[in-house]
């Protein structure tokens, strides 16, 4: 109150809401303290990564290369920068970010397999021999490195699994045990809780729509928690139409999402993202529910201990692939993937000649992402 602009009281002020999960004060206090004394280190690391959680990746991007130039040979600070850049799809900034921090330090595996994530987005194939000869070892070691940018790079499930199991092992300490929240359940519906980023227009969605819109309501009662952003478009509107119960969560803490979900007694829990972009896997290391099953968005293992089911399809996972999951396997017959069969084609009619294509070719298309090219 004597002196609203001391730099070093609005700190301590800062990490005690910190403490107790105040994101948004937090972030206040420390931006006002940043403007009084903006060469203070600690001032900066902290803002950055409260930007980061608050996914503001523009202005983490502002902050971030104001450090490097001060400070250009701290390699963490170069991989943080890539990492926002990819988070708002710059691709290339992302790429010579993640190059100056390996010419920095040349053995740092999570860099080197995303500066390969980041060149095979831009559909850069020139990788160094440096590159190619490590990928067997990236994230297959001692050092975790993100399971999902190694994906395409080589056909190795019993190596995908060992880098999903370093990875869970890194992030994810023992939480809670399913007999901590056993439901003890003796009638009733069966309690369903879909957790995901992605309730609205998205690919994951087009998928499952009518999932929930054909969910047999006389058996089960679905809950939706939804922690991604708040994007009220109609793919939202259909799903909220759909389910009997519908939570943004975007802005709660993981502890926060565990309590209320495992209020609500849910029997079992589905996680629809996996390793993709936006997850939120800790929530599950947490045990919001006495069975926990992976779907969907991430056909690949987890290599968690608290993951117990992935549903796939023999196509997805051959029976002789079973040892390279840690989960227990539910094979759906035909195919594991809905689809949205309520939604309309296009009629307008597309040609070689207004898409700009040569009247006699070949067309290469590609009707996916370019990192999956390899």
């Amino acid at each position: 109150e004597l002196k609203p602009n001391y730099a070093e009281a609005l700190i301590n002020r800062g990490l005690i809401q910190l403490s107790q999960n105040n994101k948004t004060e937090a972030l206040a206090d420390l931006e006002l303290a940043h403007r009084s004394k903006p060469h203070i280190r600690q001032i900066w690391d902290l803002v950055i990564n409260l930007k980061i959680e608050a996914q503001e990746f523009s202005e983490a991007i502002s902050f971030l290369e104001k450090m490097s130039e001060a400070d250009p040979k701290n390699e963490s600070l170069w991989g943080a920068l890539a990492r926002c850049y990819y988070a708002v799809n710059n691709f290339h900034p992302a790429l010579e970010a993640c190059e100056k921090a390996l010419m920095i330090n040349p053995n740092n595996a999570k860099l080197r397999a995303y500066k390969l994530f980041q060149q095979a987005n831009i559909c850069d194939w020139d990788y160094t021999s440096s590159d190619l000869n490590i990928i067997t070892k990236l994230g297959t070691e001692k050092e975790y490195v993100a399971p999902f940018s190694l994906l395409p790079f080589e056909d190795a499930p019993e190596r995908h699994r060992k880098r999903s199991e370093i990875y869970a092992n890194c992030k994810y300490l023992p939480k809670a045990s399913s007999a901590e929240i056993r439901t003890n359940r003796r009638s009733g519906r069966i309690k369903i809780g879909y957790f995901g980023a992605d309730f609205h227009n998205h690919p994951t969605m087009h998928l499952i729509a009518q999932v929930f819109a054909l969910h047999n309501k006389a058996d089960f009662e679905i809950f939706v928690y939804s922690y991604g952003p708040d994007k009220r478009d109609n793919a939202r509107k259909k799903l909220v139409d759909s389910v009997e119960h519908f939570f943004n969560v975007h802005g709660m803490t993981d502890a926060d999402i565990v309590s209320h979900a495992r209020a609500k007694r849910l029997d079992l829990a589905i996680d629809l993202k996996g390793y993709t972009k936006g997850q939120r896997l800790e929530i599950f290391s947490h045990k919001v529910a006495p069975v926990q099953i992976s779907y969907l968005g991430y056909p690949g293992t987890l290599g968690t201990d608290f993951i117990d089911y992935i549903v796939a399809d023999t196509s997805v996972i051959p029976e002789n692939m079973r040892q390279n999951f840690t989960e227990q396997i539910i094979y759906l017959p035909n195919t594991y993937q809905p689809t949205d069969n309520t939604r309309l084609i296009s009629n307008k009619v597309f040609t070689r000649q207004n898409a700009g294509l040569p009247d006699q070719a070949f067309v290469f298309c590609c009707f996916n992402r370019n990192y999956k090219i390899s």
